[in-house]
């Protein structure tokens, strides 16, 4: 059960008490004159993607991103993907091993965080165009423009829509669907009778 020790949220498990994840824990230290002020996050959970394999794929364009922006959003997809993947009409309470995801989630949650990254990069950039950044004799600019990240947009989309449809079931292998079948009681199957003539 969650308690409060000195303002700072703790979760109990027996005798060890631990940071709750998906949490901002921000510290505030006075030492005679000296005064410390600090935050972090502890750990993100679901996680499906790494900000590695984000950084491998598309590193250069989301550049200004720090981890911590990376991993919530990878977090945000985690769940996302975890709803839409739920089917009601199945009697579990996980759409699929919510510790150990398959294949086509983490590919989801992948491309649809880089895509959602990238987005938000043309957004940031489509702002800020025609300001040169420039001082002095020093200018900076990037390796690409707003019609490159725009070309990744559309690449990005592209590579998502498999791993949704297969989230969704739309490819008959991903989300279990109900099936239907007939007791046949102590009737003789059909199969078993001999077919004579036609």
């Amino acid at each position: 059960m969650p308690t409060t020790m000195n303002t700072i949220s703790y979760n109990e498990y027996g005798t060890e008490d631990t940071l709750l994840n998906n949490n901002k824990y921000s510290v505030f230290l006075e030492l005679d004159d000296l005064t410390v002020r600090f935050s972090f996050t502890s750990k993100y959970s679901p996680l499906y993607a790494s900000v590695d394999i984000i950084d491998g794929d598309i590193g250069p364009f989301i550049e200004g991103f720090t981890e911590e922006e990376i991993n919530r959003q990878i977090h945000a997809v985690s769940i996302e993907a975890q709803k839409m993947a739920y089917n009601d009409t199945t009697f579990s309470d996980e759409a699929f091993d919510y510790e150990n995801p398959p294949y086509f989630v983490r590919q989801y949650v992948r491309y649809k965080t880089e895509y959602n990254l990238a987005k938000k990069q043309y957004v940031k950039m489509a702002r800020a165009s025609g300001n040169d950044k420039t001082l002095g004799d020093f200018s900076v600019s990037k390796d690409f423009s707003l019609s490159d990240l725009k070309e990744l947009l559309g690449m990005l989309k592209d590579d998502l829509k498999p791993w949704a449809d297969e989230l969704t079931g739309r490819t008959g292998r991903g989300q279990a669907g109900m099936l239907y079948f007939t007791k046949s009681g102590n009737n003789p199957s059909p199969l078993t009778n001999e077919r004579t003539g036609f």
